[in-house]
């Protein structure tokens, strides 16, 4: 199935070629490989049962974290208010505000 200049199927493993913008109503069921690419070079791809991201992610609303989340370098966590409320950056975290700890407190300083 062709349409000129914007949709092409080509020989060997079944692949659908858009060259043109896209719009799914309902499901999208990628079955195993999702990528998503900005020109040439993918910003964000599932495969394994992971997402990766590749540039910044940006949640707008409420975010839900179930487990281990690594920022693997720096993490922030801001508010429309005060601006940034805590961060981590070069294996410190830095707290703009109050802390508050319900519990035993530890430090090796």
């Amino acid at each position: 199935m062709t349409v000129d200049n914007v949709l092409e199927t080509q020989d060997g493993p079944p692949r659908l070629i858009v060259h043109a913008e896209s719009e799914f109503e309902g499901k999208v069921n990628a079955n195993g490989h999702l990528s998503v690419r900005n020109g040439g070079a993918w910003v964000m791809h599932t495969n394994d049962g992971k997402i990766s991201i590749n540039g910044e992610l940006r949640v707008q609303g409420d975010s839900l974290f179930i487990g281990k989340v690594n920022a693997n370098g720096q993490l922030s966590v801001r508010n429309a208010d005060v601006g940034w409320i805590m961060h981590t950056r070069d294996d410190l975290v830095a707290i703009n505000g109050d802390l508050r700890v319900h519990g035993a407190f530890r430090s090796d300083s």
